[in-house]
């Protein structure tokens, strides 16, 4: 308990918490709620231990270093059977080409939602262009690469995801979802390329892609 308080007490600014004395956190810890009812907000709950909780995971979900070993949000059980799928055909040498079908689940919404520097999107889009005809043992270290340029936390999660489903030497499942993003992100983005577009024209088409992807999974 001492470890605690004095970790709390420590990094009270870190976690938006007002500072507590050892007694008021021993009794947070030891709050029982009566039986019984009493007085009109006599027994309420202390709310410490809820602001503690709550600062901690805000901090733990802000740190992008938690990337590295906090799973991610955008894997579901829906994509656990497919890349065993993929691995199976290029075991037996049979290639697939990218489709419409999505590989793997993603809130597409919530990535064309996020902000990004236009030179960055089209730096890491260029970058994943390159799995078209990249060999079996050059596919992850494309994606990698494009993983140290981009910023967009839900194209980063979408890209590990990838790589961790493209099992053993297996390229194929990497390589497909790789193309699938690619494509959205192009189609959804044009003035990404320097062409003169209608405001409202691209963002009409960036909802029909929204739709269409939503629609798939």
């Amino acid at each position: 308990m001492l470890m605690v308080w004095d970790f709390l007490c420590t990094f009270t600014r870190a976690l938006s918490l007002m500072p507590i004395s050892l007694d008021n956190f021993a009794a947070a810890l030891t709050f029982k709620p009566s039986t019984t009812k009493g007085a009109e907000g006599g027994d309420l709950p202390p709310v410490y231990l809820a602001e503690a909780h709550l600062g901690l995971i805000k901090l733990l979900l802000n740190d992008p270093a938690s990337d590295d070993w906090w799973w991610s949000t955008l894997e579901t059980d829906a994509t656990e059977g497919v890349a065993g799928k993929d691995d199976d055909l290029a075991a037996t040498g049979i290639t697939k080409v990218a489709s419409d079908a999505p590989v793997i689940k993603v809130d597409m919404a919530a990535l064309f939602a996020e902000v990004e520097d236009p030179l960055i999107t089209t730096s890491w889009i260029q970058v994943l262009e390159e799995v078209r005809n990249a060999s079996v043992g050059q596919v992850r270290n494309v994606v990698k690469s494009a993983m140290s340029i981009v910023t967009n936390r839900y194209v980063r999660s979408y890209l590990k995801i990838s790589i961790r489903k493209g099992k053993g030497n297996s390229a194929g499942f990497t390589k497909r979802a790789v193309l699938w993003l690619v494509d959205r992100v192009r189609d959804a983005r044009p003035d990404l390329w320097q062409r003169s577009v209608n405001q409202q024209a691209m963002f009409k088409q960036r909802a029909k892609i929204v739709e269409e992807c939503t629609q798939a999974m």
